[in-house]
């Protein structure tokens, strides 16, 4: 399964003269985000170990930060049980449950659910000679969402504001508004500009509520701002890319 952002760091670099082993994940989230709402009493994640041998796992959430660690996390989640071991082909219920630290109301706010594979010792034979050791830690959203906002996020992306802009070189560039409180993530977004079709430059795209931002178009320069429509996909609750089109605004 493909999630939305995945980092890869060392935990162990013993020489880097020849890898006889690479450590590659083994343990998948049974979802791409989460979304809680707030009256919920909590939200389970599904977490499945693939690897040959039995697995250490280590989980936290974090405030919207790639480097934030399990002790200087801020975010308003319990979340049980933070260190568990995961056997062969079996699985590993996450509990999450929202603390009660107070969030904005009118709008979803963003966090991130960590989930760490910590490699095990390796056996004597790989011991004995150079080898790499790596631990792979995938991240997913987490949204925090408030019982009385307006709108729904499946109807949000079609409510998007589209603007093409023009600097003073002559060149153009594509601003997306957001008017609603929830966050909308994209697969993709095209500018189809009469017979010519441009594609943004980053494929992981996330618009905050009742913000604006630029998306970067490739080769999109000195165009004609005519006979313009926007092509997107967005991603909704269930990790599902759903196409759309828009007219840009007048």
């Amino acid at each position: 399964m493909v999630c939305e952002k995945a980092m890869k760091y060392f935990l162990m670099f013993i020489a880097l003269i020849s890898i006889n082993n690479f450590v590659i994940s083994g343990v998948v989230i049974n979802t791409t985000r989460v979304i809680y709402p707030e009256t919920a009493r909590e939200v389970s994640v599904q977490l499945q170990n693939k690897n040959p041998r039995p697995t250490l796992v280590q989980s936290w959430v974090d405030s919207d930060s790639e480097n934030e660690m399990p002790e200087q996390s801020k975010a308003p989640f319990f979340l049980r049980p933070p260190l568990t071991r995961i056997e062969t082909e079996q699985g590993q219920a996450l509990r999450l449950v929202y603390n009660n630290q107070p969030q904005l109301q009118d709008r979803e706010s963003v966090f991130w659910l960590n989930v760490l594979e910590i490699p095990p010792s390796p056996d004597s034979v790989i011991a004995s000679q150079p080898y790499l050791q790596m631990a792979i830690k995938t991240q997913i959203k987490v949204f925090f969402r408030p019982k009385n906002l307006s709108g729904s996020s499946q109807e949000a992306p079609k409510l998007l504001i589209w603007h093409l802009h023009s600097d003073s070189d002559g060149s153009y560039k594509l601003e997306c508004e957001n008017p609603t409180p929830f966050h909308i993530s994209f697969g993709k977004v095209d500018l189809k500009l009469g017979t010519q079709i441009f594609s943004n430059a980053n494929s992981n795209l996330m618009i905050k509520p009742f913000s604006k931002m630029i998306v970067v178009m490739n080769g999109l320069k000195k165009t004609p701002a005519t006979d313009a429509e926007v092509r997107f996909s967005f991603i909704n609750d269930y990790g599902a890319y759903i196409n759309l089109m828009s007219s840009l605004a007048k």
